[in-house]
């Protein structure tokens, strides 16, 4: 597979734990069809499985790997690979694990190429790093501030971004009022807003879910689900919310109720799966 092939979805995310998890960029050919939310759900599954060792040094891998329309993955393979073999063994088992992904949007090519990147950084690194991501936040936000005016809907998703890396790292307070703040200005703007305005939702209710204040969390992830309700069953989003909630429903010792959910994910996936075949 070549990586410079036109097909290669874009996606850039961190993973502040141990590691930094990051996907570099690319484009895809059908330029009219929005990958990111469906991007989002690779990059947070992919994240879920990985787990590094911890290692003295800031090391890569870089895997590259197709997604089929149906959501079944080939050709995963190495573009860069560490010396380290549990850590290379540990790229590979998170890419594996998380297959198969949702089917791919509708209309779009038979297959994307993805290429994948997983930094590990030693400590010393992350907190230069984490101030970087805060001042490009920062910066975002100030200029679409300056080009829109402070209660733009093209603000709120900024202070939205923002809010997800404060809250990546670990300050959920200060990311908190970011969210509420966000979702403000979408409220204002309804219903012209209301995709992003779920996503907003959601990641405010990790944010709670996080700290385990999962009645504070729930309301929210309701209210994102119930928006996504209205839209095709194909949303990606729609998939992921069902999946939070019923993750918190499967914590707080709900389990017929987050089965009934993962029932439905599960159905909704195979309807698409099926769709996708025809």
């Amino acid at each position: 597979m070549n990586p410079n092939a036109p097909n290669i979805v874009n996606l850039i995310q961190s993973l502040f734990l141990a590691a930094i998890l990051c996907t570099t960029c690319a484009s895809a050919k059908k330029s009219n069809i929005d990958y990111m939310p469906y991007m989002r759900c690779v990059q947070q599954r992919i994240k879920l499985h990985w787990h590094p060792e911890r290692f003295p040094a800031t090391l890569r891998c870089i895997v590259l790997f197709k997604i089929h329309r149906d959501g079944s993955i080939s050709d995963l393979k190495f573009a860069e690979q560490t010396t380290i073999q549990s850590l290379n063994r540990s790229t590979m088992n998170a890419v594996q694990a998380s297959a198969p992904f949702d089917p791919l949007p509708a209309g779009s090519d038979d297959d994307v190429d993805i290429k994948f990147t997983f930094d590990y950084n030693i400590f010393h690194d992350l907190d230069k790093l984490r101030a970087i991501r805060i001042k490009d936040c920062e910066e975002a936000l100030a200029q679409k501030e300056t080009q829109f005016g402070p209660e733009h809907p093209a603000a709120a998703i900024a202070i939205r971004n923002l809010a997800d890396e404060v809250s990546n790292q670990g300050k959920y307070e200060k990311a908190e009022p970011m969210y509420k703040r966000a979702i403000a200005i979408q409220e204002k703007h309804i219903p012209a807003t209301e995709k992003e305005l779920a996503i907003t939702l959601t990641n405010f209710g990790e944010l709670y879910y996080l700290q385990k204040k999962y009645a504070d969390a729930e309301p929210l992830y309701k209210h994102g689900l119930s928006i996504n309700e209205k839209f095709p069953t194909n949303n990606p989003s729609l998939q992921a919310d069902l999946e939070h909630y019923a993750k918190l429903l499967y914590v707080t010792n709900r389990t017929t109720q987050a089965n009934e959910l993962y029932d439905r994910l599960k159905e909704l996936r195979s309807q698409k799966q099926k769709a996708h075949e025809h």
